[in-house]
């Protein structure tokens, strides 16, 4: 995420007319010292709502587990504040805490493994040092990837970005000396990246002390803002549905995805842009599809409404998540019509 100037608002919406105030250069330092980045990542993704201030997150109920991963000063090398870099071994081990490993057992062994820390895992870095080339990105046994490999085995969902350079977004990785690691298409789904309201800071120089919430304009706009997005809508699929895999998340945020490029898949926006409203309804309706409208009730609306969708080919009804509509997804409505 580069660092240009950020508009800063306190406990208020941007004015209409003027607009926010311009922090000039101050580089997003309220603070000598102080760098917000994961302070506006943590308060897209699930900012609490219930308090009358500020903003809500995408998902403002949940959870949060807040994890350093960037230890090292980006010119010295040295352990830092500001200006800090991510290198691959911090992040294995914050993705090997959220998965619930116990740094003083070996990870190859059950029992060096607690519960579940944190089943949505979101990584808003795109530069990781000493990983960003294909010998060290497609080999199994590097540190990222066994970390990776854990977390999704215990049934963790990781959400990643694609970064801000251009083209990166399209292909992993590739060994030109390694056919089975060979570019693939690895961009689901795209999320905004400006023109939005963060939590910035809290700043102990004002009087009194207290939050102030950024306003994300074009100036600042990166990858960093569409990353927890992501993370907090699959933690609202999976409050309906905490049953569902990584497979089935990742289908349905794509089925689900409103199409803004060329029809289809494409290179700049994936599947499409994130749909939190149809999403979670898709989720409502593989989870108990005989209440198809989602108003509580089991009724002969919800056939008809069902059986509209399925002769639309609408992609809601495929409930087995197999990619097409057949008669099992037919089988599927009528078996939880029945007998729920």
């Amino acid at each position: 995420m580069r660092r240009l100037r950020l508009r800063f608002l306190h406990r208020r919406p941007p004015d209409p007319e003027g607009g926010p105030t311009d922090v000039q250069d101050r580089l997003w330092a309220i603070q000598p010292g102080i760098l917000p980045h994961g302070t506006i990542v943590a308060g897209i993704a699930g900012a609490y709502a219930q308090n009358a201030e500020g903003i809500a997150g995408v998902c403002w109920d949940c959870r949060l587990l807040v994890l350093r991963v960037a230890t090292f000063h980006r010119n010295t090398r040295q352990d830092c504040t500001n200006s800090c870099r991510a290198t691959a071994g911090p992040v294995a081990a914050s993705i090997h805490s959220a998965a619930g490993w116990n740094p003083e057992q070996s990870e190859d062994v059950d029992s060096g493994w607690n519960p579940v820390r944190a089943r949505v895992i979101c990584t808003a870095t795109d530069g990781i040092a000493k990983y960003n080339n294909a010998n060290v990105f497609c080999d199994d046994n590097n540190v990222l990837n066994r970390a990776i490999d854990k977390a999704h085995a215990r049934g963790c969902i990781i959400i990643a970005i694609t970064g801000n350079d251009v083209g990166v977004c399209w292909e992993a990785l590739a060994d030109p000396d390694d056919p089975t690691c060979t570019p693939l298409p690895v961009l689901s789904v795209v999320a905004p990246i400006e023109d939005m309201i963060a939590t910035f800071v809290y700043d102990q120089t004002q009087s009194p002390p207290g939050a102030l919430y950024g306003f994300l304009n074009e100036n600042v706009a990166g990858t960093s803002w569409a990353s927890p997005q992501v993370p907090g809508m699959v933690a609202l699929m999976l409050g309906v549905n905490p049953a569902l895999t990584f497979e089935a998340l990742k289908y349905i945020l794509e089925v689900t995805a409103t199409n803004i490029g060329v029809p289809g898949y494409d290179q700049s926006t994936g599947a499409g842009l994130m749909n939190a409203r149809e999403a979670v309804g898709e989720v409502t309706k593989y989870t108990l599809p005989a209440d198809w409208n989602g108003d509580g009730n089991i009724e002969t609306i919800d056939a008809a409404l069902n059986l509209i969708d399925y002769t639309s080919a609408e992609a809601m009804t495929d409930l087995n998540l197999d990619t097409a509509q057949t008669a099992d997804d037919v089988a599927t409505f009528l078996d939880s019509y029945s007998n729920d």
